[in-house]
């Protein structure tokens, strides 16, 4: 992390996470899902302590444990409403569907992960 930024390497895991979930529907026997399933769980190990890290040292003075609080809801409650979801995805329109929209939200989260490109102040 101290070399690329908090940001860049949590962009980065994001990518791997997308690319792990396009991978999936495309493996015909257990190496390749294997392989897949590396690149998709090294995305999010190397995730979940950067979105701690970033939770923690963008959070108020003395109100991180409200943020853990709120990122520990959100976690549990796609939990439970997920399957749910994923599962009636997966009936109406395959369980391709399932994957490459999970693709999409990965590489949405990546592409709001990166870092601000910081403009140079234009002259007058």
């Amino acid at each position: 992390v101290a070399p690329f930024g908090e940001e860049r390497v949590l962009s980065a895991a994001f990518v791997l996470g997308a690319v792990g979930f396009l991978l999936v529907p495309l493996c015909a026997n257990a190496l390749a899902l294997s392989a897949a399933a590396f690149v998709f769980g090294l995305g999010m190990a190397c995730g979940q302590p950067i979105t701690t890290m970033l939770m923690f040292s963008r959070s108020v003075e003395g109100r991180s444990g409200e943020m853990l609080g709120l990122r520990l809801t959100a976690n549990n409650t796609m939990r439970v409403a997920g399957p749910a979801v994923f599962g009636l995805v997966a009936c109406a329109l395959g369980l391709t569907a399932v994957f490459l929209i999970n693709a999409l939200m990965m590489g949405a989260g990546a592409l709001a992960a990166r870092p601000a490109r910081r403009q140079a102040p234009k002259e007058p």
